[in-house]
């Protein structure tokens, strides 16, 4: 660590001694000046942050880095202060300040964004996409069981406890399912508690140990072998931006059942790729999830227009496209700073 922080710098100093100094005096902490050299050395046109801890913790070098600073919303901004990350909660207009640019997964989180003191003019929508020659229908095995399937870390905001409580209605009333939860515990750096006691309580209080499966983290591989052969998605979410797993879901040609948040009614309308329920109601999620079972022809249909609906508005080529028209209006109207 110590050789390569002296080697960069030292490169730093021949290259561009003025922003060396400026960097020197905007991160005097030896880990984020390590972190920051190899970015200011690289002479980026432009440099993204994906994640807003990140864009957070390199806020001194907005100023000296001499590119525009681009950060990307995926809708965390919805929960921080719920999930008492008061720090990150705060950081929001600092961070929306100094950007050049701010990413959003969908109109919903630049919304939000706006209402926590981003400038409007400053926004830009780029959908989230998946690879939809990877996520792609395939043959089902035929089972007795109404497959239903979730893919969310096990955390309070993936509203497991209102999918669980949906789940015991629907085998109150005769019907036979499977319900597969794949997702791990949050991240212990991500300020989210981990919902895992809580949902394992809530499956033996509600007598359904014989019918849900917690498979934990899956590989991408098992993730869309599992999609395929389930017969619905199941998103309960209280809070979202754009979420991958439905659009993979979609995808895969699968119905979906999701809940009234983020950017989920942009790509999912209600009674055409599937259904959208009020949040925190399990009698809906329950009454969705029943028509599916009570009509598979209405199920087929819905995961076709899923996954024309992705075909149309959500692949991976349109997003690459969409960054490349981004990144060069950006660099045109930002020129990098020279050294």
């Amino acid at each position: 660590m110590a050789l390569g922080l002296v080697r960069d710098g030292l490169a730093l100093a021949i290259r561009r001694p003025s922003r060396l100094g400026r960097l020197l005096r905007a991160m005097p902490r030896l880990r984020l000046l390590r972190l920051a050299l190899p970015l200011l050395l690289a002479n980026a046109d432009i440099i993204h942050f994906e994640w807003e801890s990140t864009a957070r913790a390199f806020l001194p070098l907005y100023e000296v880095c001499g590119a525009p600073i681009v950060v990307s919303n995926h809708g965390g901004i919805n929960i921080r202060s719920k999930i008492g990350d008061e720090r990150m909660a705060a950081s929001y207009p600092r961070i929306f300040e100094k950007a050049t640019a701010v990413h959003c997964v969908c109109e919903a989180t630049l919304r939000n964004a706006v209402c926590h003191g981003l400038e409007a003019r400053k926004a830009h929508v780029i959908r989230t996409a998946v690879d939809t020659e990877f996520f792609a229908p395939a043959a089902k095995v035929d089972a007795d069981a109404f497959r239903i399937v979730a893919v969310g870390e096990l955390n309070w905001i993936k509203g497991y406890s209102d999918a669980l409580e949906a789940i015991a209605l629907l085998v109150s009333q005769g019907i036979p399912i499977s319900y597969e939860v794949i997702g791990g515990e949050p991240a212990k750096d991500s300020y989210k508690q981990s919902d895992r006691s809580r949902i394992l309580y809530l499956i033996h209080e509600l007598g359904l140990r014989d019918c849900i499966h917690l498979r934990g983290e899956l590989s991408q591989e098992q993730v869309r072998d599992c999609l395929q052969q389930s017969d619905v998605l199941l998103h309960a979410s209280l809070s979202e931006g754009l979420p991958n797993a439905v659009l993979e879901a979609m995808a895969c040609a699968l119905p979906v059942v999701v809940t009234d948040c983020g950017g989920l009614r942009e790509a999912v309308s209600d009674g055409i790729e599937g259904f959208v329920c009020p949040r925190r109601s399990p009698k809906a999620l329950a009454e969705a999830l029943g028509k599916l079972w009570q009509d598979p022809e209405q199920a087929r249909r819905m995961g076709e227009a899923g996954r024309a609906r992705v075909l149309a508005e959500f692949t991976l080529q349109q997003q690459i496209e969409s960054f490349v028209r981004f990144y060069e209006n950006l660099s045109q109207a930002h020129p990098r700073e020279r050294p």
